[in-house]
């Protein structure tokens, strides 16, 4: 078998004559050889899966490396404490494999998950972890953003609201509503959103109980109140009680 001479034996044969066998072109062409290129899409393969924690493991963060110097990465929140495991599982599952059949790939883990938690829960925040990074990646490679692979792009913005942080104040009155709102309407809002779960209410009949007191539903109805007679009919207002009440609570919240 014959093999295709490099670029520093080509330099070292003279052939190119002695004035460019010089020490200088010789280091040149060995890094030009070590440096990492990309050969064609069809030949990339997943050579490794790693991971990293932030917020004191609630955030994982992925990044699926390939034997072409590209890398994607991707994100799992809440259900991550404790999954660094999974990750390691999957990426030997992955290893190999040609990250571009994102579907393929996604379908293959899911599967094998269906007598190990595959159906919510740690499974589900790693395995969206790892597609993501593995749809991040095929961006880079194709030379396209993600939303182009996805079918193409509707608009040239979205829309958001925003997040009023009331809840790092400690008992946020009516007015705090009211001002907050407006600020948010000042900015160029079109949506404002609020905390209403307050674990440090004085008026909540304990700690461990799921359903609010009556004197927890008027606080509500005052801070909502507040926030409807500050920005007006037109303004979308959003609340969050992060799963702290019960049904019966919601449905009165709501109500």
């Amino acid at each position: 078998m014959t093999t295709r001479p490099s670029r520093r034996d080509f330099l070292k044969s003279g052939a190119v004559g002695g004035a460019l066998a010089m020490p200088g072109l010789l280091r040149l062409a060995e890094a030009t050889e070590t440096q990492a290129t990309r050969s064609r899409p069809s030949d990339m393969k997943i050579t490794n899966v790693r991971c990293g924690y932030t917020r004191g493991g609630t955030r994982l963060f992925v990044k699926v490396h390939t034997n072409q110097d590209i890398w994607g990465c991707g994100e799992g929140v809440d259900a991550t404490p404790g999954t660094y495991h999974l990750v390691k599982r999957f990426g030997r599952m992955l290893e190999g494999k040609n990250p571009l059949n994102v579907h393929r790939l996604y379908e293959e883990l899911r599967r094998a998950g269906v007598f190990a938690g595959g159906q919510a829960g740690m499974y589900i925040a790693v395995l969206s972890a790892i597609e993501t990074a593995l749809w991040d990646l095929t961006g880079k490679a194709l030379g396209l953003p993600v939303y182009q692979l996805l079918g193409g792009k509707f608009r040239d913005k979205i829309r958001v609201y925003c997040d009023t942080a009331l809840y790092q104040r400690n008992l946020p009155t009516p007015a705090d509503f009211a001002a907050a709102a407006r600020e948010g309407v000042g900015m160029g809002f079109t949506a404002v959103k609020f905390d209403l779960d307050q674990a440090n209410d004085p008026k909540k009949y304990d700690p461990y109980n799921w359903t609010a007191s009556p004197g927890e539903l008027r606080r509500m109805v005052d801070q909502m109140t507040a926030v409807r007679e500050a920005v007006g009919p037109e303004i979308d207002v959003c609340v969050d009680m992060h799963g702290r009440y019960d049904a019966i609570t919601g449905e009165q919240v709501a109500k």
